[in-house]
């Protein structure tokens, strides 16, 4: 969840999408050649209030998690995080490395920064990586779909597919697999876009996942498991051949030798 959000929801709530994509997330770092080992060390950049990083060190023990975020406040900082470190840079977690990092997690950031490929050349500086480090990138999909919730969390942009391979393949990195994943949430998605043209003044910058995310445990769990099972489909699809649309966009990549 991003920090904006957190701060609203209160610690310790998680909405039914942001567990939906941890799942995603662990089933594509479970992926043969990218999986993470006990020996891995995983840095997730704009890790939010490090709920993703927690949730992973119970999946996968004996790795090191480094969480970094500028964004990070007192609150967050200050809970005792099991096999998980954060830092408020790149620069300060890599001065804590002992080795190099395995794994790179950058789970929708890219449209927070202006630049992503001088963002990409100075994160590599700054921060040392394995010579077959995994990188995981998760983007929102499709500017035709930007709305408020996009301006109420500072987005620049949204991506199709081809534009965020372009950009991880232009910053040296090799494409594993890529797709769209959460299907399902298209139409409320375009019908929210289509709502805010037609009636400019319930456009103000809000978050979705504020808005309309707290319901009740059984409500939520239901919503987890749609999307879960819509992940499934698409990958199946994937495995034949297809390319199915999502409101949210991955590339699992490899470091260029």
């Amino acid at each position: 969840m991003d920090v904006i959000e957190s701060r609203q929801w209160g610690r310790g709530v998680r909405h039914p999408w942001e567990r939906a994509r941890l799942r995603v997330v662990a089933d594509l770092l479970d992926s043969p050649g990218c999986r993470i080992r006990p020996d891995s060390v995983v840095a997730d950049i704009g890790c939010g209030d490090a709920f993703v990083l927690q949730e992973l060190s119970g999946r996968f023990p004996g790795a090191r998690f480094l969480g970094v975020d500028n964004a990070l406040d007192e609150a967050v900082t200050a809970q005792s995080l099991q096999s998980v470190t954060l830092f408020r840079s790149p620069a300060e977690a890599a001065a804590s490395v002992k080795g190099a990092v395995s794994h790179l997690l950058l789970l929708d950031v890219l449209e927070h920064v202006p630049d992503e490929r001088r963002f990409f050349r100075e994160l590599f500086d700054a921060l040392p990586l394995a010579a077959d480090a995994t990188l995981l990138v998760t983007v929102p999909a499709f500017g035709c779909l930007f709305s408020s919730h996009d301006r109420f969390l500072g987005h620049y942009r949204r991506y199709a597919r081809h534009a965020l391979c372009h950009i991880v393949r232009q910053s040296g990195l090799l494409i594993e697999k890529s797709g769209y994943f959460f299907a399902l949430l298209l139409l409320p998605r375009a019908l929210r876009v289509i709502g805010e043209k037609l009636f400019p003044s319930a456009a103000a910058p809000q978050s979705d996942l504020v808005r309309h995310g707290k319901g009740g445990r059984l409500t939520g769990y239901c919503m987890e498991s749609v999307l879960i099972f819509d992940y499934r489909i698409g990958t199946l699809l994937r495995r034949c051949g297809m390319q199915p649309w999502g409101l949210s966009v991955f590339a699992l990549c490899k470091k260029a030798a």
